[in-house]
């Protein structure tokens, strides 16, 4: 079975078609979907879009650039008492632009981790250029997640391994310009990796530019097969193992 762990069917992308996007996920064999929120509202909707149809699961969070609803941190918690939640995020740092201030989002960072601690969830944790602060945040809290969308160098890589998260890679790795991307695949252990899309974007190569859908993240296997030179059906089994041990699904 493929596994979509990371994507955003609620979003206004799929208003249109988001029921038949599933089903062609489901013909396609990717029989499970986390569906992961963004900010309150969004992850309300994929709480609620989760309880709707079978084989898709909710996470909740508040993304790093989402600052201002700091205020909605009690809701949030709320939200992981449906049994349909099974992870906090995705949340993180984001330092590209950070125009509403390090410190806030710091802040926002540091009390999903311990809602995520005291509800004994795992977090979706994004990162940009913040990998220094996120691996200082993360020491204190006895906690398990992954690094959605994986990037940076290899000794990050083997530091977070070393801490015991999971690795997600999308679309991303198939574009042309990424080979270093492709060495964190090489280098990651396949007994940690997930498989991602983050749909609707990073569709891979030849669908870049187009509306990502979870179907796809068959597409990132099978690179992720072809890169480690495994076979694929291993790859698929093993990369399914992963995400059912980290999300208890």
């Amino acid at each position: 079975m493929f596994i979509d762990t990371h994507c955003h069917l609620q979003f206004p992308e799929y208003n249109e078609d988001r029921v038949s996007v599933i089903a062609n996920a489901k013909e396609t064999g990717v029989g499970v979907i986390i569906c992961v929120g963004a900010n309150l509202e969004t992850s309300r909707q994929a709480v609620q879009l989760a309880k709707e149809e079978d084989g898709v699961y909710a996470t909740v969070g508040i993304h790093p650039e989402e600052v201002g609803e700091l205020g909605e941190l009690s809701k949030l918690a709320g939200l992981t008492k449906n049994k349909r939640v099974i992870a906090i995020g995705e949340c993180g740092l984001d330092y590209h632009y950070a125009t509403a201030g390090k410190d806030l989002q710091r802040r926002l960072f540091e009390l999903q981790l311990k809602i995520a601690e005291e509800v004994g969830l795992p977090v979706v944790i994004h990162n940009r250029e913040a990998q220094d602060d996120i691996l200082q945040l993360i020491k204190p809290f006895k906690i398990r997640g992954v690094f959605h969308c994986f990037s940076g160098e290899v000794a990050f890589l083997e530091e977070v391994i070393k801490r015991g998260f999971y690795i997600g890679f999308d679309g991303n790795i198939t574009y042309k310009n990424a080979e270093n991307l492709r060495e964190l695949v090489k280098a990651a252990p396949l007994e940690r990796i997930l498989g991602e899309t983050d749909a609707p974007y990073l569709s891979p190569e030849p669908y870049r530019g187009k509306r990502n859908v979870p179907a796809r993240v068959v597409e990132v296997v099978k690179i992720i097969s072809q890169i480690k030179n495994v076979e694929l059906s291993i790859v698929e089994n093993q990369i399914e193992k992963n995400t059912r041990e980290l999300f208890e699904i």
